[in-house]
């Protein structure tokens, strides 16, 4: 796919021009953040971030102990660094404001993965004469870094994922690097920070592992460069592992050894299963399936263009250092299909790193398709180009969560209803816990399965909260809550003590359900 000379010569080589840059970063950054102020609601794991940091601020690193503690803290310790940062200027501590400093955090972390796509895709450039020229490939890495649209909503949302991407993307950027030990070193600590922050970062660690050991250098170059890339990587994640006792809080391998406790009526003693839409797939349905979500993932347009470079290249993806992006690739799609196989869902997020290790590969097949654009008589290629374009370009424009708006109104209307409802409990399904999170309450989570309605009666009983939010209509996540309200709103226990205060209807046949007890 390499561009002819003459070819080459035509086109103008903007190359890491810092106007380039900008031009590409700016309106990167203004359309995230446009998205991230008019979002109608986080994500639910995004609440738990929030709440993350907040209890963080206020217990210290004990919170790591505690069983709530069940993400990587150092997403979470940047949101608490930026919202003390409001809070000094002169903020008045709110929820919004907890939003508001981990949005910020994903923003910045989001153009950095746009920053470091495109330094990977010049550098791959720079290896192989195949990727084309390195600057333009390296800015159109940038440009589809800035305009996929997984990137720009999870970066305008209070989600991991961007933050995580970017360490892990340095720590390609230094295993791409001229053999050294300095850069080993590098490689291993960014994966650290990367595992910090979502433990799958430390896949990028044992990827540059696998390439120092392969590199064509003295056995005892290669020692050395696999001494530093390990102590890189145990110097940033080692204090995590003796402050927690274990390797990671959230899917931990060593876990899937114990048996679940679960019975048929009660769920697991402290813990709270996500009702997630799970599939039941054979052997052989797994890697179809993960590679559907990776399309999905890419939107597909990248995905059809990161095939021609991985195949023109052969076998050089799997020698160094191009082994590198191949090993991170690899052990992922592993990971995805472990999730699948254990879990049984997937879903498009899930599939960025790999995603974004395509981006370069996709870039170069844009680079060549713009070099024929420019010769005499090719409308065709110039159609092509700028249609490679266009489904992510349209596709960034839709605002997430937009189906769950009524999280924020309903919340609104709580607080006007009830001025107190800072020193309550709310108790709902995980959905439900923004209800909480922007009404400033507290909140419990029911397991929001109908087989489990007398560990709800259980959960009344003994916590007594002043609230109860049950969302019901279509969707799987809904499957069964109308049983359960109507089974509740029946039950002699509880009727003189409760009454539906609130419903709040989102036009498409889905209802969310406030209840209010009196104690």
């Amino acid at each position: 796919m390499a561009n002819s000379p003459a070819s080459s010569a035509a086109i103008p080589n903007p190359g890491s021009s810092s106007r380039w840059i900008i031009a590409i970063l700016l309106p990167a950054a203004a359309w995230r953040g446009v998205i991230a102020w008019n979002l109608p609601t986080i994500s639910r794991d995004g609440v738990t971030f929030c709440w993350y940091a907040r209890d963080l601020g206020t217990s210290g690193l004990d919170y790591l102990r505690s069983p709530a503690a069940i993400q990587h803290p150092l997403y979470p310790a940047l949101i608490l660094m930026f919202e003390r940062l409001a809070e000094w200027v002169g903020a008045a501590p709110s929820p919004m404001l907890w939003q508001r400093a981990a949005q910020v955090v994903a923003i910045l972390a989001g153009l950095a993965v746009v920053l470091l796509s495109g330094a990977i895709a010049r550098r791959i450039a720079l290896v192989s004469r195949a990727a084309g020229d390195p600057g333009r490939v390296g800015l159109l890495a940038m440009l589809i870094a800035a305009l996929l649209p997984l990137n720009i909503e999870l970066s305008a949302d209070a989600m991991s994922d961007q933050l995580h991407l970017a360490f892990y993307l340095l720590a390609i950027r230094c295993a791409l690097a001229a053999p050294a030990i300095p850069a080993a070193a590098a490689c291993g600590a960014f994966s650290g920070l990367a595992f910090l922050t979502r433990p799958e970062g430390l896949v990028a660690a044992a990827a540059g592992l696998l390439t120092s050991a392969l590199t064509r250098q003295s056995i005892a170059r290669r020692a050395a460069q696999v001494l530093a890339l390990l102590l890189g990587a145990a110097v940033i994640a080692s204090p995590y592992w003796l402050l927690t006792g274990k390797l990671s809080a959230k899917k931990n391998p060593l876990d899937w050894f114990e048996p679940a406790p679960a019975s048929a009526s009660q769920p697991p003693s402290g813990f709270a299963i996500a009702k997630l839409e799970r599939v039941d797939l054979r052997w052989f349905e797994l890697a179809p399936r993960a590679l559907l979500e990776i399309f999905r993932g890419g939107r597909v347009i990248v995905i059809l263009l990161a095939i021609p470079l991985l195949v023109l290249l052969g076998r050089s993806w799997l020698r160094p250092p191009l082994l590198m992006l191949t090993a991170c690739a690899l052990g992922h799609f592993s990971l995805l299909i472990v999730l699948l196989e254990r879990e049984g869902y997937l879903a498009p997020r899930h599939t960025l790193v790999v995603v974004s290790l395509l981006i370069p590969s996709a870039a170069a097949a844009l680079d060549w398709m713009i070099a024929r654009a420019r010769r005499p008589r090719s409308a065709v290629w110039r159609a092509a180009a700028v249609a490679c374009l266009i489904p992510l370009a349209v596709y960034s424009l839709r605002l997430p969560n937009h189906a769950e708006r009524w999280m924020r109104t309903s919340a609104d209307w709580l607080k006007s209803y009830d001025p107190s409802i800072a020193d309550k409990r709310i108790l709902g399904g995980a959905s439900t816990k923004r209800l909480a999170f922007y009404a400033g309450a507290a909140w419990s989570e029911w397991n929001e399965q109908p087989r489990y309605y007398p560990a709800l009666c259980d959960m009344i009983v003994k916590q007594r909260p002043a609230y109860f939010a049950v969302e019901t209509g279509g969707g799987f996540e809904r499957v069964g809550n109308r049983t359960v309200l109507d089974r509740l709103l029946s039950d002699r226990r509880f009727a003189s003590r409760m009454r539906v205060v609130h419903t709040e209807h989102d036009g498409r046949g889905n209802d969310l359900h406030l209840l209010a007890f009196d104690w």
